[in-house]
Order: structure tokens, then C-alpha cells, then sequence
């Protein structure tokens, strides 16, 4: 396993494999917004405290953001 811990600023982006980017939208000292684009292929997950959090929770939480979007 490959661990890397990263200090980001609203902005930045990560890529990791082929096409999955992650992009902080906004950083706080209590919160990270975090947009994931992803190829159609990648299935993404949301987990808060062990327990998955449903698609329409997700979309509700990042507006113009959704699991099934596709994203440039």
C-alpha cells in the first residue's frame, strides 16, 4: 500500500491512476469540499464514521455535483 499525506489549498488538484482527480473546492479548519471526477467506470463511495452515505445524501451536500455526472 502507498500512503502519501498531502497539504493542500483550495485549487489544488490530485490525480490518482488513470483520470480519477480530486479537486479541493474549499479547505477550513473543520471541513475539506472535495470535487471527484472520476472515468464512468469508477465506482465513488462516500463513508462518514463507517457507514455509507446513499447517492441522493451525496448530491444533496455538493450542489452541481453528482455521482453519475460527468465531470471535465
Amino acid at each position: 500500500m502507498t500512503v502519501l499525506v498531502l497539504r493542500l489549498k483550495a485549487g489544488d488538484c490530485v490525480t490518482i491512476g488513470d483520470g480519477t482527480v480530486l479537486t479541493v473546492k474549499q479547505a477550513t479548519e473543520a471541513a475539506l469540499r472535495l470535487a471527484i471526477a472520476a472515468p464512468d467506470d469508477h465506482e465513488i463511495t462516500h463513508a462518514r464514521a463507517g457507514t455509507v452515505v446513499d447517492d441522493a445524501e451525496q448530491q444533496g451536500e455538493a450542489p452541481g455535483y453528482s455521482s453519475g455526472a460527468s465531470h471535465a
